[in-house]
């Protein structure tokens, strides 16, 4: 009754109800529909969980863009700063992108969320040239983002820019040390460097 009285708090619970199928049946539908009238009231708890429906295609379209949306009003009010989600978004938005001229700028903004698939992925691309010549620079700086927060196959990556000077100054025993690094993480490629 009280979620019928636009109640935020109380569509908030009755949307997770029928999510969760909490003395309901399972509903992700009517969930998403509930979830959406409280996050548009501003609760962020809904605009979290909305956000999460559009990513995840749980009673609404996917819609990347509608997931960044909800999840950036949640944390502009201190609801889950941590940005993860947000980052995760835009690199699988990246990912699916058709437009190769946006891949760059969506992993870019979840790289600077410090987000270390999309600082490998953006490496990477800086290594192969995906999109124009290769930058080594970029590359090397990418990686260690990434590197730096345990990225097992960016750790790997730094060993073959110091064993083949792309980037950085040649260094076997620099390469070596990365290489070790991935390798007791369990990186079979590294394990053969």
């Amino acid at each position: 009754k009280a979620a019928q009285q636009n109640n935020a708090k109380a569509q908030y619970g009755l949307g997770l109800c029928y999510q969760n199928a909490l003395g309901v049946e399972q509903d992700y539908n009517n969930g998403a529909k509930w979830i959406l009238e409280a996050a548009q009231q501003g609760y962020a708890p809904a605009q979290m969980n909305i956000a999460k429906c559009y990513a995840e295609a749980k009673g609404l379209d996917k819609s990347f863009s509608q997931a960044i949306e909800w999840a950036t009003k949640a944390t502009e009010q201190g609801y889950n700063n941590d940005h993860s989600f947000i980052a995760k978004c835009y690199t699988d938005s990246a990912f699916t992108c058709k437009d190769i001229s946006q891949i760059d700028s969506l992993l870019l903004k979840a790289a600077n969320l410090n987000y270390a698939p999309a600082q490998y992925a953006l490496a990477c691309n800086f290594y192969n040239g995906t999109h124009n010549n290769p930058d080594y620079n970029q590359a090397v700086y990418y990686f260690n983002k990434a590197a730096d927060q345990g990225h097992i196959e960016a750790l790997h990556n730094l060993g073959i820019c110091y064993e083949f000077g792309k980037g950085v100054k040649q260094d076997y025993f620099k390469a070596v040390d990365y290489y070790q690094k991935a390798a007791q993480q369990n990186y079979i490629p590294a394990q053969y460097n």
